[in-house]
């Protein structure tokens, strides 16, 4: 308030205002917004889409060209994904005690549109997206592009390999034994199988008989290049 009749007296001096405008303006009740106005995830969509046009066309071209930018978010979809994930993050927050966050993207798989984006439960409480600026391992959705590379190297996914123990040395010697996510291995198995069931031990199989460098190329075409090594 007393900012604000700061303002309104800087105003008054200058000529901008009359007195009697001052006083009136001065005697207004103050109502006191919210410094983002939204709902606090949609906001994650609409700072990513600015950040974006910024590096794209200039903050001038943004903010003062008239720009219309339309995005492929699905407003029922998008609807329905904040329903879900702002139940199961407070629920999981409520049995931790933590403040648990996350994020989430859905595409459309033929076209790669983005249809629905959560960067976390309150652009208000958190401002940092977990769906874009978050870095993570790729983990097991390396596979697909893994066994794909197979595909067009002669594999069939009704060849059979076996699911047991391996160890491989690190370049600084020491012993690396994959495991499976049940902790168990499962013996002979297509490759389909093992593809369904996101075994590990298969993967790495077919992935040191193809050669790393050759999965790194297919991974470098997908747009993944950040940490890539020369071994598994």
């Amino acid at each position: 308030q007393r900012r604000r009749n700061t303002v309104l007296q800087c105003m008054q001096s200058v000529g901008f205002i009359g007195e009697q405008e001052f006083i009136t303006a001065k005697e207004k009740p103050l109502k006191l917004h919210e410094l983002v106005q939204g709902s606090p995830i949609r906001l994650y969509i609409q700072e990513g889409i600015r950040c974006w046009a910024e590096q794209r066309w200039s903050k001038d071209a943004l903010y003062n060209k008239g720009l219309v930018i339309q995005s492929t978010i699905n407003v029922a979809m998008q609807e329905a994904a904040e329903k879900s994930f702002t139940s199961i993050v407070a629920s999981m927050r409520q049995e931790s005690g933590d403040l648990l966050n996350g994020g989430m993207v859905v595409l459309d798989a033929p076209t790669g549109k983005m249809k629905v984006l959560i960067g976390g439960m309150s652009f208000i409480e958190s401002q940092f997206n977990r769906a874009l600026q978050a870095n993570r391992q790729i983990g097991s959705s390396i596979k697909p592009i893994l066994y794909a590379l197979a595909l067009s190297h002669g594999y069939d996914m009704d060849n059979v390999a076996v699911d047991e123990p391996i160890e491989i040395r690190r370049p600084n010697g020491k012993p690396w034994r994959p495991r499976n996510w049940h902790r168990k291995f499962d013996g002979p198995m297509t490759l389909a199988r093992a593809f369904i069931s996101s075994n590990n031990t298969i993967a790495i199989k077919v992935l040191l008989s193809l050669g790393v460098s050759r999965l790194n190329a297919l991974l470098e075409c997908f747009g993944i290049k950040k940490g890539l090594t020369p071994y598994p």
